[in-house]
């Protein structure tokens, strides 16, 4: 099975075969900028912490320093883990949005008069879909490992936030 999108094969369609729709292409554009965005972040957050760990992966006696918060370059090891941390939540959540725009393209192309664009997601076009390649690869993509891993970080980060928020919340009553 082909894992990959041919972006410039489906502006041509588009350009072709829907008179070159500007919202459709900027669609596709945006599915294009994410991917380049999501590789930023998942690199950027892979080479982060880096200079802090050997390439053998043993344990150091530095490496319990550092957990314990007292080695000597602690503070640049606490900004490497959240450069790691914030380019990791970044990844996943520009992972998510391309499904969301990868959504609204097939909406566009494919389910105009079936689904509108506000109730329009992933799971709701899978839904509306017919029996066919597509839907069999988003039905593979939506019972996947990676996809109900972003789904699962995306929803904790979420409830996190907004826990966070509740409390500063009641804090200043």
């Amino acid at each position: 099975m082909n894992r990959s999108w041919n972006l410039k094969d489906l502006r041509d369609y588009i350009v072709h075969e829907h008179d070159k729709d500007p919202s459709m292409l900027d669609l596709v554009s945006s599915i294009d900028r994410g991917i380049s965005i999501f590789r930023y972040h998942f690199s950027t957050a892979r080479d982060s912490l880096t200079d802090f760990y050997a390439e053998d992966a043993k344990a150091h006696k530095q490496h319990v320093k550092r957990v314990l918060g007292v080695s000597e370059d602690q503070e640049e090891f606490q900004l490497a883990k959240i450069a790691n941390e914030a380019n990791t939540i970044a990844a996943i959540y520009t992972v998510r949005s391309v499904f969301d725009i990868f959504s609204q393209l097939v909406r566009r192309l494919l389910l105009e008069r079936e689904l509108r664009e506000g109730e329009c997601n992933i799971h709701r076009v899978r839904d509306h879909l017919q029996d066919g390649p597509l839907r069999t690869s988003i039905e593979r993509l939506l019972e996947s490992e990676g996809f109900r891993y972003i789904k699962c970080v995306r929803e904790c980060h979420k409830a996190s936030f907004f826990g966070q928020i509740w409390v500063l919340g009641r804090f200043r009553e």
